[in-house]
């Protein structure tokens, strides 16, 4: 007999993942790819999204040919700050670009020219200058550096909702896509910001979905309700505050950023919280969360590869130490500058990315005596780089809880240095370990059974 599951596509900026829920929302399978990187139309590296589309449909319909399965319902999860441009036709009109890429000087001079100065502007949209980050920008690049391309654009779906119209073709728009720094939205009247009316952008971006589902897939005798697709950060936070009673802040561990979510503090962003990378997003229902973002991730993967290389170990060694009460001590004890401090590679004084990282200093690996030393150390620095994030976030108190979700979340090293940092706070690994795609999973089959049981969430305490 089949198994009824509820499929997710989660696509990650490394990781591409098939994830099969169960009607218990327990994970029962995941298949997980990385795709070979591709260079854009300008030279610089990103997503091939004609693997990403063969990935996708060649996984989908492996799936639903299974003699395993029964797929009740297809959502997804996906990174932000990204769009994809489809034509009349239906067919992609760009590169999917990656929103590392580099902004041009003279357009954003332009185009805050026009539009005012970064920091109201930031209020307003509750998204701080990011470049390509502000993926409405990415819209706004394209159709002053690329206009034979933007004029030919029917629309500019954020990567959620283009792989929902993948399957179902039908072009939607929801708030958790819309409110992760795009620079599109007026937080304080809910609509679209002034600026994208005058460039004529809102043409281009799809009504708003009336419901979680947006279509169906039709083949092979079925018809599969298929969802908007979420923002994965937003779709993670949406899992624990559906299922989780207290206050907590949510640290949304991905393998480029951590995003530090408070979906308790409603309240508008001030000028120094923009000036330290503090943003707000939108839940699913377009309600304020305050954020602050850090490039933790990107960071863990090149010192760890560091590392394996420098002591002769495999790349998933890190997986396998165990936390040291003796190790920690050592480098909690290490002050700023020392030179068993870590010297950061992907990330500036502010937590972002560094668009250049050529020519400076490494951190030198040879000072430690073992793997496991310079691990403890890493993750001791890395969460000092990162406290700062944290505090802004939950700027009126921490709370008792703090929900690790995503990656990290079998890194003991990392759990047990935030608990040590952090002693009045809980710090809570969940049993469900994909969050973001949870949330996906959850919000589609909440529409389709409105009086579907709550599902348990157990916690792994640190």
């Amino acid at each position: 007999m089949k198994k009824t599951v509820t499929a997710v596509l989660d696509v990650g900026i490394i990781q591409k993942k098939l994830i099969l829920f169960d009607e218990n929302f327990e994970v029962v399978d995941i298949a997980s790819e990385k795709l070979a990187k591709t260079k854009d139309d300008d030279g610089f590296e990103g997503d091939d999204i004609q693997l990403l589309n063969q990935w996708a449909t060649e996984t989908w319909n492996k799936l639903v040919s299974s003699d395993q399965y029964d797929v009740k319902a297809l959502n997804f999860s996906t990174y932000g700050a990204t769009f994809m441009h489809i034509d009349e036709s239906g067919n992609t009109l760009t590169p999917l670009y990656s929103y590392l890429k580099p902004f041009d000087e003279d357009l954003e001079a332009q185009f805050y020219g026009k539009y005012g100065e970064k920091v109201k502007f930031a209020l307003e949209t509750c998204s701080p200058p990011l470049g390509m980050l502000n993926s409405g920008l990415q819209i706004y690049w394209l159709k002053y550096k690329k206009p034979e391309v933007y004029n030919r654009i029917k629309y500019s779906l954020h990567l959620p909702q283009y792989m929902a119209y993948l399957f179902t073709k039908e072009a939607t728009t929801e708030y958790t896509s819309i409110g992760c720094h795009t620079g599109i939205w007026n937080f304080r009247r809910r609509d679209y910001h002034q600026w994208v009316k005058d460039e004529g952008i809102d043409k281009i971006i799809p009504e708003f979905s009336t419901s979680p589902v947006v279509g169906h897939w039709e083949g092979q005798g079925k018809q599969i309700p298929v969802g908007t697709g979420l923002h994965d950060s937003s779709s993670a936070l949406r899992t624990y505050l559906h299922l989780f009673d207290e206050k907590f802040l949510l640290l949304g561990m991905t393998d480029t950023w951590c995003i530090t979510l408070n979906p308790f503090d409603h309240s508008p962003l001030r000028p120094e919280d923009v000036s330290q990378d503090c943003l707000q997003y939108l839940t699913v229902q377009g309600r304020r969360v305050k954020a602050s973002r850090f490039f933790i991730g990107n960071e863990h993967g090149y010192q760890f590869n560091r590392m394996a290389k420098h002591f002769g170990k495999p790349l998933d060694y890190h997986k396998n130490v165990k936390f040291d009460e003796s190790l920690f001590n050592k480098a909690q004890a290490t002050s700023k500058g020392d030179a068993r401090s870590l010297v950061p590679h992907s990330f500036d004084a502010s937590g972002a990315h560094k668009s250049d990282t050529g020519g400076e200093k490494e951190w030198d690996l040879s000072i430690f005596e073992s793997f496991e030393d310079a691990y403890h150390q890493l993750m001791r620095d890395l969460i000092s780089f990162f406290e700062p994030a944290i505090a802004i976030a939950a700027r009126k108190g921490l709370p008792k809880y703090l929900i690790v979700d995503g990656e990290f979340t079998d890194d003991e090293i990392f759990l047990h240095t935030l608990s040590k940092v952090y002693p009045s706070v809980e710090v809570l690994v969940p049993n469900m370990p994909e969050g973001a795609a949870t949330g996906a999973a959850l919000l589609i089959n909440q529409y389709l059974d409105p009086q579907m049981k709550k599902p348990e969430l157990g916690f792994k305490k640190y």
